[in-house]
């Protein structure tokens, strides 16, 4: 079997039931991060400042996909968060839930602020 190198390989290997909901959240990351690099790290797809630091990770699983916008980012929009399944710095829907757009953009624009001004910026 091959190994998959790019997001583009990761998603058409993603369970079926879950690649909209990852298509969706590649076009609403990207709307935010227009020059942000994309790659496949630690077998995630995600999203990394030019020179190097990872901002948001997102993955599919069996049963649902998730989002790692880091712990910080969860705590912050913990009310926002409500009703939705998350923990730490990982937020999960099931297949076929509709993603909240607007909150995962305020989530990724977080990170990107918070990694300007902290040496640390939390990764997942």
């Amino acid at each position: 079997m091959r190994r998959i190198t790019t997001v583009n390989g990761y998603i058409a290997v993603a369970p079926k039931a879950s690649r909209d909901q990852l298509r969706l959240m590649r076009k609403t990351i990207r709307s935010v991060l227009p020059h942000a690099v994309e790659k496949l790290d630690i077998d995630l797809a995600s999203f990394h400042f030019e020179f190097g630091g990872g901002i948001v990770w997102y993955g599919a699983w069996t049963k649902h996909v998730s989002l790692y916008p880091g712990e910080k980012a969860v705590k912050k929009f913990k009310k926002q968060l409500a009703g939705i399944d998350h923990n730490k710095g990982t937020i999960r829907w099931k297949h076929g839930a509709k993603l909240p757009v607007g909150l995962i953009k305020k989530m990724v624009l977080y990170r990107v602020e918070q990694a300007l001004i902290d040496e640390d910026p939390d990764p997942p």
